[in-house]
């Protein structure tokens, strides 16, 4: 180092500096600070024509910008609109299938509860045969019996007795 500066008493230390993130931050606000003043200086500088210029060229990157961004937003939003529509079919086909799954299953049940009615409904049937039956075996017997009594002389002593039912003759 001393042979490439020419100098005998230079050190390493004195030729590198380590640099902080503080230095870096001020080097950098200084850096602005002067960047801000050339261009202000430039600006006070500009004449009319020349200020006139530089707003057209903002104006016309600002332009080109938001036309980049609408081209954008097509280019993006013509493949958001079909993804939508996309979802919207899928979530239509599964409440659908939800909703066949749903009136079969209803069907089912009213087809299970329609052959438990008619398994009832026979029974009941059933029954209704075999209590008429007895019914009428009852009435038989109670008429047998009714003539039976009549005839031996322990009936009823009126037809109004006899209506009741609940004469009970003595044997």
């Amino acid at each position: 180092l001393q042979s490439v500066f020419n100098q005998d008493d230079l050190s390493l230390d004195q030729v590198v500096v380590a640099v902080g993130d503080k230095e870096i931050e001020e080097h950098i606000k200084s850096l602005e600070a002067d960047n801000e003043a050339l261009d202000d200086e430039l600006i006070e500088k500009m004449s009319p024509k020349e200020l006139k210029e530089e707003i057209e060229k903002y104006k016309r990157e600002f332009n080109e910008i938001v036309e980049e961004i609408m081209e954008m937003k097509e280019a993006n939003s013509s493949g958001i609109d079909v993804e939508c529509e996309n979802l919207a079919v899928m979530l239509k086909d599964i409440l659908g299938h939800n909703a066949n799954a749903k009136l079969e299953n209803d069907l089912k049940t009213l087809a299970e509860d329609l052959e438990k009615a008619k398994e009832n409904e026979s029974k009941l049937k059933e029954e209704l045969h075999i209590v008429r039956n007895d019914a009428a075996i009852e009435r038989q017997k109670s008429q047998a019996e009714d003539w039976n009594n009549l005839r031996n002389g322990r009936g009823a002593p009126t037809m109004a007795e006899m209506m009741k039912k609940s004469y009970k003759p003595a044997k």
